[in-house]
């Protein structure tokens, strides 16, 4: 039986495939690219990091005004995720893969002993810690590098777990 997140990921992914897959899939081998980028996240290596993306890789996340366009700069900004939180840490919940495309739940944590970019403001550290569930679209190209990576999570929880906003409810 499908836990309720795995269904809700399925029917997510299978609506934004018009529900068939192409031919040329290969989601064993997306599977595989995706536990790389975790691994090498986890590892703050770089260089395995930004050769699993195809150059003009572009993210979006719900902090970012428009898309972040380039592996080299969407490296730069993992990188400096990392200043702010040197012990970063991801993990894979599940997986839903089929076609030139996977949709991933993510858990992760991170402690900020760093200075935090968002847009041009710089947040002083506050060594509060951060747990966090979000989910992404990953997007590949025939290569099999990832070309597409759309986050999707509660920026205000995120928001009040570092003190930046203030806790609202019962």
């Amino acid at each position: 039986m499908k836990s309720p997140i795995r269904h809700a990921l399925a029917l997510v992914f299978t609506s934004s495939l018009g529900g068939c897959a192409p031919e040329s899939a290969r989601p064993a081998d997306h599977r595989a690219v995706i536990q790389a980028r975790v691994e090498a996240s986890n590892a703050h290596d770089w260089d395995r990091w930004e050769s699993l993306h195809d150059p003009a890789a572009c993210r979006v996340s719900p902090e970012l005004a428009e898309p972040l366009c380039g592996a080299d700069v969407m490296r730069a900004a993992i990188e400096q995720l990392v200043v702010a939180f040197p012990d970063y840490h991801l993990e894979i919940v599940d997986l839903v893969d089929d076609g030139d495309r996977l949709v991933v739940q993510m858990h992760t944590t991170g402690t900020m002993n760093g200075p935090l970019l968002i847009g041009d403001a710089e947040i002083p550290a506050n060594g509060r810690t951060i747990e966090q569930d979000w989910v992404a679209i990953v997007e590949f190209s025939e290569e099999n590098l990832i070309t597409g990576f759309s986050e999707y999570y509660d920026q205000y929880i995120l928001m009040v777990q570092l003190g930046l906003a203030p806790e609202f409810g019962p």
